[in-house]
């Protein structure tokens, strides 16, 4: 049977709700919560991840057997394409998952998809919308994407010093505050504090508010207020 009812499909954006489980843990004494967020961030670090550093936003596995039927990228370009978001996610995840286990491992993924994605940010640093979409036809930016990595970026220096991830994570915060704020666009009538924000480029939901665009702008804000004298 070579079907969707066979699999399960396992995305990115998911490793950004283990801290739950390792908080269920917390409260509760039982381990169980957080064994289950370490497996799953061992099999996210051994299946999303190219040798680049790029990653999948999909990963899905046969149900029966539990091996990888295939691996693409839903909300990206194309299936061998690094969609923005989806790496910032993963910088987050890890870097979470990091700070519950102190295990190291963890953080060199962090780190590695970390260096992906700086590694591919433009000059005024707000990533397009897939990392390898062709620069021949318009594609828009995606704030919320630089929103969430700038989040980890300052996450990343408070665990390492790595004076790095705070010059990105301000570059970012910079081109967000300056060229990107909704009120700096006056015909732009959504209330949100950033714009340029892409949802899901194939579904022509670009180009706009993003809620949890606008939650990470503010939390990095945050962050990086915790790192000034």
């Amino acid at each position: 049977m070579d079907n969707e009812t066979d699999e399960v499909k396992v995305i990115a954006d998911n490793m950004m709700n283990l801290e739950l489980l390792f908080k269920a843990t917390q409260l509760t004494g039982d381990d169980f919560y957080a064994r289950l967020a370490i497996s799953h961030a061992e099999k996210t670090m051994a299946e999303h991840f190219r040798l680049d550093g790029g990653s999948f936003h999909v990963v899905a596995f046969y149900e029966a057997t539990g091996g990888v039927k295939r691996k693409y990228t839903w909300q990206g370009y194309a299936a061998s394409s690094t969609w923005a978001r989806g790496q910032a996610w993963l910088i987050n995840g890890f870097t979470t998952t990091y700070k519950w286990t102190n295990d190291s491992r963890f953080l060199a993924t962090a780190e590695k998809a970390a260096a992906y994605f700086i590694s591919h940010l433009p000059s005024d640093f707000i990533p397009r919308w897939d990392f390898d979409a062709p620069e021949t036809s318009y594609q828009p930016r995606d704030t919320s994407a630089a929103a969430v990595a700038a989040c980890a970026f300052l996450e990343l220096f408070g665990i390492t010093n790595d004076v790095q991830y705070f010059e990105v994570a301000n570059n970012i915060l910079e081109s967000l505050a300056s060229n990107y704020r909704a009120d700096v666009h006056p015909d732009y009538k959504i209330p949100a504090i950033l714009v340029n924000g892409t949802v899901f480029f194939r579904e022509n939901d670009f180009d706009t508010a993003i809620t949890y665009g606008d939650y990470y702008f503010l939390r990095a804000l945050d962050l990086y207020n915790t790192f000034q004298p």
